[in-house]
């Protein structure tokens, strides 16, 4: 145990002293990007959304409402029973996030 204590101050004692080496910070600064190639970058993003209108509908296990031996479809303990829920209207893209659009994601 003494031993290694006497390490562990030799260093720490050694990272206060800085081995005579100047510090200099490791934190990348974010790269510029052009306000054009955002904004295209947008565009093209928004064409390629849809419009999903919002509404009521029905969300749940339908065996014990509609199912000929009314018993529940689902065995899962944290099915819910049959329910109405509302969604408000929202737009999403039609395809996935390609590596290229995430990437440029990342720098913006």
């Amino acid at each position: 145990m003494r031993a290694y204590l006497n390490i562990s101050l030799v260093l720490v004692a050694s990272a206060i002293a800085g081995c005579g080496q100047e510090v200099s910070s490791n934190v990348a600064s974010a790269p510029q990007v052009d306000p054009e190639r955002v904004e295209a970058f947008v565009e093209k993003v928004v064409e390629r959304q849809v419009y999903v209108e919002g509404g009521k509908y029905l969300m749940g296990d339908f065996g014990a409402e509609y199912g000929l031996e009314k018993i529940q479809y689902d065995a899962d303990v944290n099915s819910k029973p049959l329910h109405e829920v509302k969604l408000s209207s929202f737009s999403m893209s039609k395809f996935k996030v390609t590596n290229e659009e995430y990437d440029f994601y990342l720098l913006a």
